[in-house]
């Protein structure tokens, strides 16, 4: 039902949302490498992304699906050592995996301006830095025995 008359400074004010249109993972991508490209796609403006940024995020939603595959490998590998001194060359080389990925998915992530450092000016970071330590009196817990 609609109103009669003028419309009112309020209704003339209200914002009618647009329909929100994300980029589409490629077709290449597995499902995990999807859902990742989706999350991330999904934390910037509509016109964020360009064709320069397509493979970029494509890489990126790759290396963080293998990180996460070569993170349980170390899980794995690590309790495995607990038991048999052997698996110690085998869990070298997977941390040096881990951490080329984790440098690889650094680098993408400041190449498209996705880390907290793209967020803020140096000297804002280093105010908000400092806001940021100690607890507020409010947040301290008290443990209470009983």
């Amino acid at each position: 039902m609609t109103q009669r008359g003028r419309k009112s400074t309020a209704a003339l004010a209200t914002v009618t949302a647009m329909p929100v249109r994300f980029l589409a993972a490629p077709a290449d991508l597995s499902p995990e490498e999807a859902e990742v490209w989706g999350r991330v796609v999904a934390t910037k403006p509509g016109d964020w992304w360009d064709a320069g940024s397509v493979p970029l995020l494509a890489q990126y939603a790759r290396a963080v699906v293998q990180s996460e595959t070569v993170a349980e490998l170390v899980r794995r590998v690590s309790l495995a050592l607990m038991t048999d001194p052997d698996e110690l060359s085998r869990y070298k080389e997977l941390r040096k995996i881990q951490a080329a990925l984790s440098g690889e998915i650094s680098g993408l992530a400041r190449a498209m301006r996705l880390t907290q450092q793209a967020r803020y000016r140096a000297d804002k970071a280093e105010t908000h830095s400092r806001k940021a330590t100690g607890n507020k009196p409010w947040q301290t817990h008290d443990v209470i025995e009983g």
